[in-house]
């Protein structure tokens, strides 16, 4: 009895512990002010926290996020604090660091900022900000807007760079999302929202369960909501996974203003509410715009399909009033819609690819993009995406979940209605990529010459499709290698044509290219006179998955695919072949055919004097489980494997 009362009483103090070390820790947050911040302790990692920190390039050993909701007069200032320190594991950890990237922010904007560094637990450069503001520059060359940046110098392994820095916000934000996780290890994760204490966020935490702690200082009149994590683990980027989505984040909306009652503010029903009534058109001068500039210059024929319809409104828009804001769009786009009697529905979603739709979420932090889906056709049209057209569904919303907003009228009361659903997938057959050789060999020179022809839609050239008009001479030459090269050093491409290369052909036609070619890199001439035919390289390089240890994230694909080879080879006189045998490949993720949702499959066939190499390969589906890799990774390395493939010839 006593052993077993001894028992709980130790749980019962480590609990107990564990509970005020997470007390104390969201405790250190509240009273945080970003007008007097400063550096605290030097971070290190302790005996216990090596195998956890060490591992990886780079860790972070401090994290903190605050954004300050600050009533300054009459108005609110929004103050943000980021605060990071950051420990170089390996070499390559240097290059990763010796560069901070602050992203998009203006440097005018920063009221504070400071930078260290830290060697074995001993400061050895600290910056001030008259310092900081020498060295900060701003590098266009690798976003559309510009980034912030800071290069330091003196950074080796074993090296801590903390630094933070503390701006006004140009607008004041009612929502948004921040990634708390990334492919590096953290320690000491806050993120805080500080707001007078009668205004309240609704902050949720996702891909990890972490509590969100709400403290009131009743003295100063603040609210501090803040969630704290000890630890999160590195997530890794592995092939066909969407990293990011998985990463532990926090969503947050202004949710309440306790001064003025109770009831919830920014929910679903009020942005809905909101959003009908702001994409109304009342101007008078922007209806006598769509009615002369628009209506009437969309040709739409005679008995025209209602999918030709759609077709001519969207390219008629996207030819000559693209790039107009998204909400200018969206009036513009159901007024013509209405007017030629077509029935829609709009559908607000999110990037997949980033985060995964939460339709429990009461509020609107989901709805970042639009598009209208017609019921009658099941097709959807991007009318912010230029690259894509109807049938073709822009890849990072390829069956995602949505809302689907319709109106309806009651009386001579017009509404929205709401619906969740998911958005359906581009059929594979739309994203065919299908080739095509007819080759010869030349037995004196080892030259492999012949014709070529690749017939590819969809998500593979909607790009090409979009651009092409508009190539200049080195695009198009770049265009050309990539098409027909292979990676094949010595080839030589003449003669090459292109059908269906404009916008209109977008999810409709297939672009088809063609061409002649000649190189010496298929073939190899040995010197006992048989010669190697390096059929494997004839398709281009495939990718293989190469395990790097047990796979952490579940297996994701923007769309679903189609491969389809014909390599016809013409055995030259007086050669024949050694042998095909064991050359067929057949293998599917699952060994029920029936069910199979991906495969690879490969024939090798000599019919006189003609050896026909055919292959498929196809992808079904969007998502695999993690316990599943295993199904998808041998039908992609089964692929890659057919790169490794030749055939002999040998004298008769």
């Amino acid at each position: 009895m006593f052993k077993r009362y001894r028992f709980f009483m130790k749980k019962y103090s480590i609990l107990i512990a564990s509970i005020l070390f997470y007390t104390n820790c969201i405790f250190s947050q509240v009273g945080v002010d970003l007008r007097n911040y400063h550096f605290g302790e030097i971070p290190s990692i302790s005996a216990e926290e090596v195998d956890l920190l060490t591992k990886n390039e780079i860790a972070f050993l401090r994290y903190n996020h605050v954004l300050d909701y600050f009533p300054n007069n009459d108005q609110f200032e929004l103050w943000e604090l980021k605060h990071q320190a950051i420990q170089v594991n390996k070499e390559i950890g240097i290059e990763k660091i010796s560069t901070l990237n602050f992203g998009s922010i203006d440097p005018k904007s920063i009221q504070n900022i400071q930078i260290r560094i830290i060697n074995e637990g001993i400061i050895t450069e600290d910056f001030s900000k008259k310092e900081i503001e020498k060295l900060i520059y701003l590098d266009s060359s690798e976003s559309v807007y510009p980034l912030c940046k800071v290069d330091l110098a003196n950074i080796k392994v074993g090296s801590i760079i903390e630094f933070f820095y503390t701006r006004i916000r140009p607008n004041l934000i009612e929502q948004d999302f921040f990634y708390l996780q990334s492919d590096a290890p953290v320690k000491n994760v806050y993120f805080t929202i500080v707001m007078p204490e009668y205004l309240k966020p609704h902050v949720q935490v996702y891909n990890g369960d972490y509590p969100v702690i709400d403290t009131v200082d009743e003295v100063k009149g603040l609210r501090y909501t803040t969630v704290y994590i000890p630890f999160l683990a590195a997530l890794p980027y592995e092939p066909f996974s969407f990293q990011k989505k998985h990463c532990c984040r926090v969503e947050f909306n202004y949710a309440y203003n306790l001064s003025q009652g109770r009831f919830r503010l920014n929910t679903t029903k009020d942005f809905i509410e909101s959003f009908y009534e702001t994409i109304q058109i009342s101007d008078k001068e922007v209806l006598k715009f769509l009615q002369n500039e628009v209506v009437k210059k969309i040709n739409i024929k005679k008995n025209s399909t209602l999918e030709d319809k759609i077709i001519t409104i969207e390219n008629f828009f996207k030819e000559n009033l693209f790039g107009v804001n998204t909400i200018f769009s969206i009036k513009m786009y159901t007024y013509v819609l209405k007017h030629f009697d077509i029935k829609y529905e709009m559908v607000l979603t999110c990037n997949k690819t980033l985060k995964e739709f939460d339709t429990n979420y009461n509020g609107s932090n989901f709805y970042e993009d639009i598009m209208f889906y017609f019921p009658e056709i099941d097709k959807y049209v991007a009318p912010m995406e230029y690259t894509f057209r109807l049938g073709l569904i822009p890849m990072k919303f390829n069956g995602n979940s949505a809302i689907f907003l319709k109106e309806v009228q009651n009386g001579e009361l017009k509404s929205l209605t709401h619906n969740y659903k998911i958005i359906s997938t581009t059929p594979k057959n739309v994203n065919v990529d299908h080739l095509k050789l007819d080759l010869s060999v030349n037995p004196n020179n080892g030259m492999i010459s012949g014709k070529i022809e690749k017939v590819q839609g969809g998500y593979l050239v909607n790009n090409i499709q979009s651009f092409f008009k508009s190539f200049e001479i080195e695009d198009l030459e770049q265009f050309i290698e990539e098409q027909f090269s292979f990676g094949s050093e010595s080839m030589n491409i003449s003669n090459e044509r292109f059908l269906n290369t404009d916008c209109k052909d977008i999810g409709v036609n297939p672009l088809i290219s063609s061409a002649d070619i000649s190189n010496y890199d298929w073939a190899k001439i040995n010197k006992n006179g048989t010669i190697d035919l390096f059929v494997g390289k004839m398709i281009g390089k495939q990718e293989k998955i190469e395990k790097k240890g047990e796979r952490i994230l579940p297996i994701e694909r923007g769309y679903t695919t189609s491969y389809q080879r014909e390599i016809n080879i013409l055995i030259p006189e007086g050669y024949k072949v050694e042998s095909l045998e064991g050359l067929n490949k057949t293998i599917y993720d699952s060994d029920n055919l029936s069910k199979a949702t991906a495969g690879f499959t490969a024939t090798f066939h000599e019919d006189g004097k003609i050896i026909t190499i055919k292959s498929t390969e196809f992808y079904e589906k969007l998502f695999y489980k993690v316990e599943d890799f295993n199904l998808i990774e041998r039908v992609i390395n089964e692929s890659a494997n057919f790169n490794e493939i030749k055939i002999r010839l040998v004298k008769n």
